[in-house]
């Protein structure tokens, strides 16, 4: 990640386990005037950029690899050697198309990193 942060394996109760996916989710919200960037969404929700959650698939050893990132960064792929999954691959692995992946709910376990500056949101 630029802008500070760091990417590190998911452990979001602080105890080595993620909490289950429906104890996270809380509704669909649908936005007439469209949320294409982070930017986009952070403003039609009133939070900070860097509350938004970007779900990115990457490729790894021809495996997929996706990375949640802060809406307030960039993943750098080369520095974590991940290269740019293509679209057949993201909606593959994760059942979505590119720009529609969510971060939890597909139909496999995808190795996954979190940029830890999400980490400071609740």
């Amino acid at each position: 990640m630029t802008n500070g942060g760091g990417m590190k394996p998911p452990d979001l109760k602080g105890d080595g386990r993620m909490p289950e996916p429906w104890t996270l989710f809380h509704g669909v919200r649908e936005f007439p005037e469209g949320t294409r960037t982070a930017q986009d969404a952070a403003a039609a929700i009133g939070c900070g950029v860097g509350q938004i959650v970007k779900s990115l698939v990457f490729v790894r050893d021809d495996e997929p690899v996706l990375v949640l990132c802060s809406g307030a960064n960039t993943v750098d792929a080369g520095r974590l050697g991940l290269a740019k999954a293509d679209a057949d691959l993201v909606r593959r692995a994760t059942g979505f198309a590119i720009g529609g992946v969510p971060p939890y709910g597909h139909p496999a376990r995808l190795e996954t990193l979190v940029d830890e500056d999400l980490l400071g949101h609740d």
